[in-house]
């Protein structure tokens, strides 16, 4: 410590991701001696949280938070941390203010040590001012933190997987060669004895795990009431959700503190531990590499106002960067999907999206590399910024086609809407290029029934490209009479959308919500008016103006959803599947007949503003809702799932794009 090191004075550094047991694992290092810090700066245990304790000293908590605000983020949304930024004037208040906390509250300790998982991401920071310290890095499987989180903080799982890669990944990184002991969660609810031994040889008191008071302490504090979560090694390398690096870091590690716990000395274990370490060490880069792209992508999205020529430079500038790091340019076959170039977040992105991603999921299949690219004559865009998930890049799809010279085989996905556009928008040597490509495939993204209307005189067009394709998104269109109307064969692949996305909310927990949807409609006013008079502490929200997870936590909350658009969309299908109902006039192009049963699906507009009033006052108490909204549910839930969904998918490229004589 600047200035008044002490040569006797051992520093223990815990880390971890959050719900790692971080808590559990430094309450047992004080109980053998570890130094915390003056009660009064501990932080005060929570019942719905930590009700053992967290165990944390307040100060430097806040100190992290603050260093984390500084550079942009926060401990869920971590910052991008540019170059020697520890180092940074920016934070020589934060240094001094840490110097003061750490000398008054610890100048006179032998053994202390502090615990804050933010500490993972802030752990340069603390090296500049502290001397050699050793770690206690706590690890859970992500599966299980990303569950914990889910519960806690309303977090969809791939964020929490992806808050513990970064976590996990930067608490290595920056104690690499440097003394460290991992220890699991898992390992000290099952077996405490052994992790306490660990432990106390590790910080130098292996004496202390012997005493009968310490393990009475330990005993006590280390209760099953602790372990909400539990998905085994096997689960979670079988969680299809779960990216491989996350798989890859968590195996490794798994195996490598195994091998340690059986204090194994042969040649054959020490050789498979340096595997196992360097196998850790791949993916700790691969996760790098990842925020390295993404470093990239958000310094293009913060360069300059939305149509700026020096925006365009700097994307066209990363998706070239992009496209060298991601893909081969010699590839033989690629899938590409056009989605709109507009920043905006609607269910055709949102389906778009989950069929780009479950593609990439069945390489196996069609063993081609599949690439996102913006519909020709919208908008440069590298992403969606109302979306949490940043897994994707968009590209532009002549330089895609300029990228890619030795391509065999192509499947281009069009959106129904989009097909004139793609044809006179897209340029002409862009065209050129897919004639001159051996095996092409078109498929139309037909997720609006009335979106293709006005591009069936195009068809033609598209068909001499190449062989032409329909997936469809309802049920109410997967007829044989669209599919003679296209002149091609139709794919029912469903929807996204299906009830194990969703948090389903009973009554008890709902508030006296409704949510609109924002289209425009000749008699909305008309009805919103009748909602308004007949019930005035009834909040309405139109949607507009946020993110997805946004959107999903509040239909979560709402009790209602009213949609003006086709009926059968995303309004009223994910409401009832967060526990809401919903309303909506019946439309046979989108619903099918059985809809026609439910209460709330009214045969016309007509017949919506009549009734939508006392509907929703006689189904406003807890049994009369239950009732309906299961009954809703029901209905839904038999035409929306997921596991079906993927499986049509695969199919379609069985039959569609799979290369003769490969397996699946």
């Amino acid at each position: 410590m600047s200035g008044h090191e002490k040569v006797t004075s051992q520093i223990i550094c815990i880390l971890g991701m959050h719900r790692s047991g971080t808590s559990l694992t430094t309450r047992i290092l004080n109980l053998l001696g570890v130094d915390l810090g003056p009660e009064k700066h501990l932080m005060k245990p929570c019942e719905d949280d930590n009700p053992k304790g967290f165990w944390e000293h307040r100060l430097l908590v806040d100190l992290n938070d603050a260093i984390l605000s500084r550079l942009g983020g926060s401990w869920h949304e971590p910052p991008i941390f540019p170059s020697r930024w520890d180092i940074s004037p920016q934070l020589a208040d934060l240094r001094q203010l840490a110097q003061a906390i750490l000398q008054k509250d610890f100048d006179s300790a032998e053994l202390w040590g502090w615990k804050d998982p933010r500490t993972c991401l802030t752990l340069p920071f603390w090296q500049r001012i502290l001397p050699p310290m050793k770690y206690v890095i706590c690890l859970r499987n992500p599966v299980d933190v990303a569950k914990s989180l889910e519960r806690r903080d309303k977090f969809p799982l791939e964020k929490g997987v992806r808050l513990w890669l970064t976590y996990v990944s930067s608490a290595l990184e920056h104690t690499q060669d440097q003394p460290r002991l991992l220890v699991f969660y898992e390992d000290v609810m099952e077996n405490w004895r052994r992790e306490l031994k660990r432990l106390a040889q590790f910080i130098g008191k292996p004496e202390l795990a012997e005493e009968v008071t310490v393990q009475s302490a330990v005993g006590e504090f280390v209760t099953n009431e602790l372990y909400h979560h539990r998905t085994s090694l096997l689960e979670v390398l079988d969680t299809p959700d779960l990216a491989f690096t996350a798989k890859a870091l968590y195996l490794s590690l798994r195996l490598l503190v195994k091998l340690h716990q059986a204090d194994e000395s042969s040649q054959g274990d020490q050789a498979l531990q340096k595997a196992l370490y360097q196998l850790s060490v791949y993916a700790v880069k691969a996760q790098n590499q990842t925020v390295e792209r993404e470093q990239l992508l958000q310094k293009a999205l913060q360069i300059a106002p939305l149509k700026s020529p020096l925006r365009e430079r700097e994307i066209r500038k990363v998706q070239k960067s992009l496209l060298k790091q991601m893909y081969s340019p010699t590839a033989r076959r690629l899938i590409i999907f056009l989605t709109p170039g507009w920043d905006t977040i609607t269910g055709g992105v949102l389906s778009i999206l989950s069929i780009y991603k479950e593609t990439i999921k069945l390489k196996h299949i069609h063993r081609a590399e599949t690439i996102l690219c913006s519909v020709p004559g919208d908008p440069l865009l590298l992403r969606y910024t109302k979306l949490q998930d940043n897994d994707y890049c968009i590209y532009e799809l002549s330089e895609v086609m300029s990228y890619f010279r030795n391509v065999e085989n192509l499947l281009i996905h069009i959106p129904a809407y989009a097909i004139s556009q793609f044809l006179f928008k897209c340029q002409a040597i862009d065209l050129i290029r897919i004639t001159q490509i051996s095996n092409v495939r078109i498929n139309i993204l037909l997720q609006n029934i009335d979106l293709i209307m006005p591009n069936l005189k195009y068809l033609p067009e598209l068909k001499m490209l190449g062989k032409l394709t329909c997936t469809t998104a309802h049920e109410a269109y997967s007829t044989l009479k669209v599919a003679n109307m296209l002149g091609c064969r139709l794919y029912k692949l469903g929807v996204y959308v299906s009830p194990e996305q969703y948090r389903r909310t009973r009554y008890s927990e709902k508030e006296n919500i409704m949510i609109v949807s924002p289209d425009m409609h000749p008699r909305k006013s008309e009805i919103m008016k009748l909602l308004r008079d007949h019930f005035p502490s009834l909040g309405i929200r139109i949607i507009k103006d946020l993110t997805y997870e946004q959107y999903k936590q509040l239909i979560s909350r709402a009790k209602w959803a009213l949609t003006f658009g086709e009926g059968l969309d995303g309004y009223f299908v994910e409401t009832v599947f967060s526990g809401g109902i919903s309303f909506a006039v019946y439309n046979n192009r989108f619903f099918t007949k059985d809809f026609l049963g439910l209460r709330t699906v009214y045969p016309s507009y007509e017949v919506m503003a009549q009734k939508i009033t006392s509907d929703l006052a006689e189904l406003d108490n807890e049994k009369n809702y239950t009732s309906y909204q299961s009954a809703q549910w029901s209905m839904c839930a038999s035409y929306y799932n997921y596991a079906t969904y993927v499986k049509r998918l695969a199919w379609f490229y069985t039959q569609n794009f799979r290369p003769k004589g490969s397996e699946i």
